[in-house]
């Protein structure tokens, strides 16, 4: 088994070959979902670029 952090980085440049970039939410963005602060430690989002 991989440790968490190579694991996220694997995965990371998987799918940035796929062309998805993977970013973390804002402090705005997660008051506007509604997660509260403790949640936003792992938070990540996907966008995919055309």
């Amino acid at each position: 088994m991989l440790p968490k952090e190579l694991d996220e980085e694997v995965a990371r440049l998987h799918l940035e070959h796929l062309g998805v970039t993977l970013t973390e939410l804002s402090d705005e963005q997660a008051d506007y979902i509604g997660f509260l602060k403790q949640d936003r430690i792992s938070l990540i989002i996907t966008a995919i670029r055309n």
